[in-house]
C-alpha cells in the first residue's frame, strides 16, 4: 500500500498543492464553525481529525469537501457541543452553495473518519493547562490578551 501523499502525487497533485487544498478546507471548518457559532474547542479538534484522516487516507480517494463536514460534525460529539447533521448540512451549504452532499453523506462519512482514526476521538490539547496557568498568573478572565492567549493555542 502507498504512502497517502505518494498517491496524490501519482495522481497528479505536488506537495505545494497538497498542502494548500489541507489548508484550505481547514480554513473553511473554522468559518463554518464560527458561523454555527460553535466553540473553538470544536473547531480544533475537527482540524486534528481532519490532519490525522489525511495522514492514513489519500485526497484523491476522500473528497476533502465531504471529509471536512464530517470532521465538524465528528468533533461536535466529541466535544459535547453535539449539533443535528441537518443543520451542518444547511449552514453547509449556505456557506457553499455547489456542496454537492446531503445527510446521508455526511452520516457515512462519519463512519470513515471513526475508521480510520481507529475510534480514537481523544485529543490532548492545550487549552485547558493554559487557561489555568493564565488564572494562577494573575491574568483577569475577561481580558483581550487573556482571550487572545487562548484562541492562538487552537491555532
Amino acid at each position: 500500500m502507498l504512502n497517502p501523499q505518494l498517491q496524490d502525487e501519482a495522481k497528479g497533485l505536488n506537495q505545494q498543492q497538497i498542502h494548500q487544498i489541507k489548508a484550505f478546507y481547514t480554513s473553511c471548518m473554522w468559518e463554518l464553525a464560527k458561523s454555527m457559532r460553535l466553540r473553538s474547542r470544536v473547531a480544533a479538534t475537527a482540524t486534528a481529525y481532519f490532519r490525522k484522516f489525511y495522514t492514513r487516507n489519500s485526497l484523491c480517494s476522500w473528497d476533502p469537501q465531504l471529509v471536512h463536514v464530517g470532521c465538524l460534525y465528528l468533533a461536535s460529539k466529541a466535544e459535547e457541543s453535539s449539533i443535528a447533521a441537518i443543520t451542518l448540512v444547511g449552514y453547509t451549504k449556505r456557506m457553499l452553495p455547489a456542496w454537492p452532499f446531503d445527510i446521508t453523506h455526511v452520516l457515512d462519512s462519519e463512519m470513515v473518519i471513526l475508521q480510520s482514526l481507529d475510534f480514537r476521538l481523544a485529543l490532548l490539547s492545550p487549552f485547558q493547562p493554559l487557561a489555568a496557568l493564565a488564572t494562577d498568573s494573575g491574568v483577569p478572565q475577561q481580558t483581550a490578551h487573556r482571550c487572545m492567549l487562548l484562541w492562538r493555542s487552537w491555532r
